[in-house]
């Protein structure tokens, strides 16, 4: 295999890593076996990452790659808030009744 195709794979597959995690949150409507820290860790990452190869490596290419996972990592973390809200919503709700929510 030369050395091009490497590149791109290697790009598709560290770009695309957290889509099965996307999927599987929305499908179970939960993410608590999420860390949220090493998310958190992972936007932040990310976004000075894909800062950096724009500006001062110039790699447009992988500067995208970089903020599609800082998207994706932003995604999980809204997502982990709302069914977290939803979670304490139902609780609350056992508790004091329908009304109360």
């Amino acid at each position: 295999m030369d050395q091009p195709a490497i590149k791109y794979i290697s790009i598709i597959l560290g770009t695309t890593y957290l889509l099965p995690q996307m999927y599987a949150g929305h499908q179970t409507r939960k993410l608590s076996d999420v860390s949220t820290l090493s998310v958190v860790m992972l936007f932040g990452g990310s976004i000075l990452w894909a800062y950096y190869m724009y500006t001062v490596i110039e790699e447009e290419y992988f500067a995208y790659a970089s903020a599609f996972i800082a998207f994706c990592s932003f995604y999980i973390l809204c997502h982990k808030y709302w069914y977290y809200v939803m979670y304490l919503r139902g609780r609350i709700r056992e508790v004091e009744g329908s009304n109360s929510v």
